[in-house]
C-alpha cells in the first residue's frame, strides 16, 4: 500500500510540474504544449535534469542555473500540493472506478486555484471539463445515490443549487456592500463541482469555502495586508472544500447528525 500511495505522490509532483505550467500560460492565452519550459528571466530553455519536481529547485537553490533569477516558491509549492493532494485521494480510493475521474478534477482545482489567486479568474473551460466529469461519472458515482437515474437526478440537481445558490450570495452581496461580492468564475465553478458531489456534499463545501474565506479575510484584515473591500479570491477556497468532502463524504451531514 506504501509503494502504491508513493506512486500516486510522484504522479501528483509530475503532474504538479504541468500545472504550473497552466498556471502561468493559460491566462496569457498561450500554448500549453508548446514551446518547452523556459526562465521567464532569461527566456533560455530548462533543461530536463533542472526540471525535476522539487528536487531541482532544491539542488538549484532556488535560482535560475543560467541566469541566477529567483524561481518563484509558487512552483515547488504547487509540485508538492498536487504530490500531497494525488497520494491522499488515492489512499482513500484505492483501486475503486471513481480514483481517476477524482484526480482528474483535483488537479483543475488546483491550476484552477493558482489562476485565480495570481489573476483574479476562473477559466470557463476548466469550469466545464468537471462539469463534463461530474454528470459523467454520476452513473457510477454509488455516493450519490443506488439507482443510476437518481444518481443522474442528483448530479443535475447539485450543478443547479451550486450555480444558484452563488447567484443569490453575490446578489445579496451586491446590496448590502455596494460592489461585486460573488464572480461569475465561482459561480461556474461550484456549479461544475454540484455535478460531480450532489447537494449535500455542495453545501458542505459552500460552508467549509465560506468558513476558510472569512477566516483568511479576517486575518488579512487584521495584519493590514488586505483592505476590508478589497476582494478575496473565492476559487482556493471552493476547491479546499471540495476536497474535503471528496476525502470524507457527507462531513457536514455527518456532523450535524
Amino acid at each position: 500500500m506504501l509503494i502504491y500511495i508513493a506512486a500516486f505522490f510522484i504522479l501528483g509532483l509530475l503532474l504538479g510540474s504541468f500545472a504550473n505550467v497552466c498556471i502561468y500560460r493559460m491566462p496569457l492565452g498561450q500554448s500549453i504544449v508548446s514551446p518547452r519550459s523556459h526562465c521567464p528571466g532569461c527566456n533560455n530553455p530548462i533543461r530536463w535534469h533542472d526540471n525535476v519536481p522539487l528536487l531541482s529547485f532544491i539542488l538549484l537553490k532556488g535560482k535560475c542555473r543560467s541566469c541566477g533569477a529567483g524561481i518563484p516558491l509558487q512552483y515547488p509549492l504547487v509540485e508538492l500540493i498536487t504530490g500531497i493532494v494525488f497520494a491522499s485521494i488515492a489512499w482513500r480510493y484505492p483501486f475503486k472506478p471513481l480514483l481517476a475521474v477524482y484526480l482528474f478534477v483535483a488537479l483543475l482545482l488546483i491550476i484552477i486555484s493558482g489562476i485565480d489567486f495570481l489573476y483574479m479568474v476562473i477559466p470557463d473551460a476548466l469550469c466545464i471539463l468537471i462539469a463534463i466529469a461530474g454528470v459523467a461519472s454520476s452513473f457510477f458515482n454509488l455516493s450519490l445515490g443506488n439507482d443510476w437515474k437518481l444518481r443522474l437526478l442528483h448530479s443535475v440537481g447539485g450543478a443547479a443549487f451550486g450555480a444558484f445558490s452563488l447567484l443569490i450570495a453575490g446578489y445579496a452581496g451586491k446590496k448590502i456592500f455596494k460592489q461585486e461580492a460573488m464572480g461569475e468564475g465561482d459561480v461556474k465553478l461550484l456549479c461544475g463541482l454540484g455535478a460531480l458531489l450532489g447537494i449535500p456534499a455542495t453545501i458542505s463545501t459552500l460552508f467549509i469555502a465560506s468558513l476558510a474565506g472569512s477566516l483568511a479575510g479576517i486575518t488579512l484584515i487584521v495584519t493590514k495586508k488586505m483592505h476590508r473591500r478589497d476582494y478575496l479570491p473565492f476559487g482556493p477556497f471552493i476547491a479546499l472544500g471540495a476536497y474535503f468532502n471528496i476525502i470524507f463524504p457527507k462531513i457536514l451531514m455527518n456532523f450535524i447528525r
